[in-house]
């Protein structure tokens, strides 16, 4: 019996270690993954939004065209004019708009999609567009007569290398503004479809079939990282008031815990500020990708910082909770006539 009591005391006692460490792990998985707002704030620290344009059009080829619009996206003017359609506050919404309503779906199943709206983007790219056609033309040479032949009467005001002679301009900046407004490369609004995986192509109004139906099975194992801590923690006091029950020498036993709980937090403490250190990194590159390297490093290390952050609260936690068993330790070991049995 006593060596059953003994072989119970020591299980007990390493299983609450293992448990501690768990709970941890498992509680700063549950932070990341719980809520959009983790990964919409190391979005928002990435600087992606400040750099969408930069990255999108970093390799944009020449010969990229619009098949309806004519201009190509690897013109600097018109990647800057983009940039003003599109600010970074309105990309930032667009993402968050999807994030919010992906993680509302598998969740509960409550959004089954959301609508992005980009008319008043496409009417703002629209009028710096016809303004730079405008510009453009102004600033060509009028054509010879072998040019307007080898041209035609067609004047594509973004390619064209002169201009004929009676051009009406101000038409010219109608028709271009037309052009973009009526575009179906250019769509009016996005849906983005969380229950299908059929893509739909409706004109200017597209829709984006993402299929997280499946996804949705994953709604179990989310329940269960997110109960995991709570499950965790309980079992974690049960197996410490089993490891002190079954202890003859309570005092000895509560001197084990709180070094377990001393040895957990120093351990946590410094993953968490290896971690840190890491995160706190700066990367240089010159590479023609730089801007999308420095976007996908700024975003771990903001995901990398909060997982480091539950590890310094858990460790001050564990530290703290240790110090106050070991100080009852001590003052019980000091009391004159405790005993130390049971």
């Amino acid at each position: 019996m006593h060596i059953l009591r003994k072989v119970g005391r020591v299980v007990c006692t390493t299983v609450f270690g293992i448990l501690l460490f768990s709970i941890v792990l498992v509680f700063a998985v549950n932070n990341l993954i719980s809520s959009p707002k983790t990964v919409e704030r190391a979005l928002d620290k990435s600087g992606i939004y400040d750099k969408f344009f930069d990255i999108a059009f970093n390799k944009s080829d020449s010969n990229d065209k619009s098949s309806d619009t004519g201009f190509s996206l690897s013109d600097p003017k018109v990647q800057q004019i983009a940039g003003r359609a599109l600010p970074p506050a309105k990309l930032k919404q667009i993402v968050e708009t999807a994030l919010d309503g992906g993680y509302a779906y598998v969740k509960s199943g409550a959004q089954s999609s959301v609508v992005i709206d980009l008319r008043s983007s496409k009417v703002v790219f629209a009028a710096g567009m016809s303004n730079y056609a405008v510009q453009r033309l102004a600033k060509l040479p009028v054509c010879s007569q072998a040019q307007l032949l080898a041209q035609g009467s067609d004047v594509d005001p973004f390619s064209a290398k002169c201009k004929p002679g009676n051009i009406n301009i101000v038409a010219q900046k109608k028709k271009v503004s037309k052009d973009i407004i009526t575009s179906k490369d250019l769509p009016d609004t996005i849906k983005l479809d969380f229950a299908h995986a059929k893509s739909v192509d409706k004109g200017r109004n597209k829709v984006i079939g993402l299929d997280l139906a499946k996804t949705k099975q994953a709604g179990i194992l989310y329940d269960a990282v997110n109960i995991g801590p709570w499950v965790l923690m309980g079992l974690a006091i049960v197996f410490a008031g089993s490891a002190l029950w079954l202890a003859e020498d309570k005092k000895r036993s509560l001197k084990s815990l709180s070094i377990l709980l001393l040895v957990n937090g120093s351990i946590l403490l410094l993953i968490s500020l290896l971690l840190l250190a890491g995160a706190t990194k700066s990367i240089h590159s010159t590479s023609d990708s730089a801007a999308l390297q420095a976007v996908l490093v700024a975003g771990v290390q903001s995901l990398v910082k909060t997982f480091a952050g539950v590890l310094v609260c858990a460790s001050g936690i564990y530290l703290i909770s240790g110090g106050a068993l070991l100080t009852i330790y001590n003052h019980l070991l000091s009391t004159p006539g405790s005993s130390a049995k049971r």
